[in-house]
């Protein structure tokens, strides 16, 4: 696994036994590669990774977003970003990306809230990801521009939300509708 202490903390309290090392004993080795955002990465468990992911272990990404933000113009590589290199390095992709924009996620919400897609609307700064997960969903897609995406990105884009806002503090103009 490849992912933050809290990732692997719910994996773990969920059931799955987390495999850390590399064996070529069929008994030992892991069913899948789960990979996300992780800021204890090192090269060892890129290189276990790999190694298992070339050996043809089933291999799932928790979301494809390229950065995370953490700050004022300033941002991190996430799990986009070590996907594309897992994939240089193993000509590879997740045969399963379980977070946005795959709608697997609303389509559980409304099922465990009992609501329509009529009742659901997805607020999110990324095209590819947030906003994209609402069209995937056939649900109401908001874009606010306080992060990733620009108003030049949404004029390029074939990705086009229901609505778009300045920030998140205009989404109220919709709800009194």
């Amino acid at each position: 696994m490849l992912g933050t202490p809290s990732l692997e903390n719910y994996l773990v309290e969920s059931g799955f036994e987390l495999v850390k090392d590399y064996y070529t004993e069929e008994a030992k080795r892991p069913d899948y590669v789960v990979m996300g955002f992780d800021t204890t990465l090192t090269y060892e468990k890129l290189r276990i990774a790999c190694d298992y992911i070339n050996d043809g272990v089933a291999y799932v990404a928790t979301h494809p977003d390229m950065v995370c933000p953490v700050g004022v113009g300033r941002s991190i590589p996430d799990a986009g970003s070590f996907m594309e290199l897992i994939a240089a390095a193993t000509g590879r992709r997740p045969s399963m990306i379980a977070g946005k924009p795959n709608p697997l996620i609303i389509e559980m919400v409304m099922e465990k809230e009992n609501c329509s897609k009529e009742e659901i609307a997805v607020i999110g700064d990324r095209l590819n990801t947030d906003v994209m997960c609402a069209i995937n969903a056939g649900v109401m897609s908001i874009c606010v521009l306080t992060g990733e995406t620009t108003k030049e990105l949404l004029e390029t884009s074939d990705v086009k939300p229901d609505y778009v806002f300045d920030s998140i503090k205009n989404v109220y103009e919709i709800i009194k509708e």
